[in-house]
């Protein structure tokens, strides 16, 4: 007897506003077009054309959430915008991807708008299947799908009766209880059993079972319990989330800050919460509320809340909060910022803590003082830093874009030719 074959898992990928939330909305379109634009399904999952498709957050604070995508997928989509081109979040997703070791293919977005960064991305890419597209005029799109058929076919996708699926979330809700969202990649999911007291679809529909393939809300699964963190010894802090995934994410963004988490967990921030709070604590909340009890007790006790639905908010507000509590000047966090990629075409001299190398720069510039990193192979191997650029036989401060430079490059790691050096600093 032929094993039946479930529906390709997708994991959609990529840097922020390059175009991912537009790519599902367009692809969505068929199958919801009540909701065409949105991508406010009531799952971060949904099915079209016989495909699954799992979307990932863009912000480079959730790397681990997309690592739990790409572990569960099939087939991995980097989407790169033509009009940015490629990111440090595309390079992140990429090799998120091929460490999963899953067939990726590279949708290239936003072309109805700029064509400035298709060749680079290209050239980048050049092993991998690049097709191009717009969400706007849907150019590209069944090129795509046609695409992610074909590969499939050549993936083992067959299925038994035994229950196996991915958590892709879990969440506590005041009104329906806890939940978690599932990925189904073998057996049957059905009501009453396995403690299921309800199912839901994609679209929010209730069902009484749930096939191979299929992205669904469950209610009475048991989840794990929250996670409980002490990262520092600082200030005292109690976290809360919408969901584990995020409060997962959340803890991550905070870690630099040295804060003392005294409590985190999943659901609106509560009077139980409040009472595990040490006077002069500051609570964060993402994506939950504070309940009118808990509201009261804060105040009672001297505390701080924080509480956004956006993560660049909670960032800006976070150091004036602990500084206000604190009383004390709190030193700025420093950010990651890429300053451009050289590829290395020749090897000069060996030094006694480096090397000298050249080549041309083909992203951004290069910086006397940048930090390096290594990639062969698309894998960073290395890294170091830039003490001296020449162009021309000229010392310099700094080479653009297309020209191409000779670095005195401090570190340990030997560099070869077809090397890529990623380029950054802090501020």
């Amino acid at each position: 007897m032929q094993m039946k074959k479930r529906n390709p898992i997708v994991v959609v990928m990529g840097h922020i506003d390059h175009g991912k939330t537009s790519l599902l909305a367009k692809i969505r379109e068929a199958e919801m077009p009540i909701e065409a634009g949105d991508i406010t399904q009531n799952i971060s999952a949904f099915e079209t054309r016989g495909i699954t498709f799992i979307d990932t957050p863009g912000h480079e604070a959730f790397q681990q959430m997309r690592t739990k995508g790409a572990q569960g997928a099939d087939v991995a989509i980097i989407v790169i915008s033509a009009e940015e081109g490629i990111k440090p979040q595309t390079k992140e997703s990429y090799q998120t991807a091929v460490k999963a070791k899953i067939p990726v293919i590279i949708a290239i977005s936003k072309i109805d708008k700029s064509y400035n960064y298709v060749p680079q991305i290209k050239q980048e890419f050049k092993n991998d299947l690049v097709i191009e597209l717009s969400s706007k005029t849907g150019q590209g799109i069944n090129e795509l799908l046609e695409a992610i058929r074909l590969l499939s076919e050549e993936i083992d996708l067959k299925i038994n009766d035994k229950l196996a699926y991915d958590i892709l979330e879990n969440r506590i809700d005041s009104r329906s209880g806890a939940s978690v969202d599932l990925m189904l990649r073998s057996g049957i999911l059905k009501v009453g059993e396995n403690d299921i007291k309800r199912l839901e679809n994609f679209k929010g529909e209730s069902i009484k079972e749930a096939r191979a393939g299929m992205p669904v809300r469950a209610y009475g699964l048991k989840i794990p319990e929250p996670i409980q963190i002490q990262i520092g010894q600082g200030l005292k802090t109690i976290v809360k989330a919408g969901n584990q995934g995020t409060l997962e994410a959340l803890i991550e963004i905070l870690n630099p800050y040295g804060l003392n988490i005294l409590n985190s967990g999943v659901g609106n921030i509560t009077e139980k919460d409040l009472l595990k709070a040490d006077e002069n604590t500051l609570i964060i909340g993402f994506q939950v509320k504070i309940e009118s009890g808990a509201q009261a007790l804060l105040e009672r006790k001297n505390s701080q809340l924080l509480i956004h639905n956006i993560v660049y908010k909670l960032e800006e507000e976070l150091l004036p909060a602990m500084e206000k509590m604190t009383d004390k000047e709190i030193p700025k966090i420093k950010t990651r910022e890429n300053i451009g990629q050289m590829e290395i075409i020749a090897t000069f001299k060996n030094l006694e803590q480096g090397m000298i190398v050249g080549g041309p720069v083909v992203l951004g510039k290069a910086e006397v003082g940048a930090l390096v990193d290594i990639i062969r192979n698309k894998e960073k191997i290395g890294s170091g830093k830039i003490t001296e650029l020449q162009h021309r036989n000229r010392t310099v401060s700094e080479v653009e874009l297309n020209q191409e430079a000779g670095i005195t490059f401090k570190g340990k790691t030997k560099i070869k030719i077809g090397d890529m050096l990623e380029l950054y600093k802090y501020q």
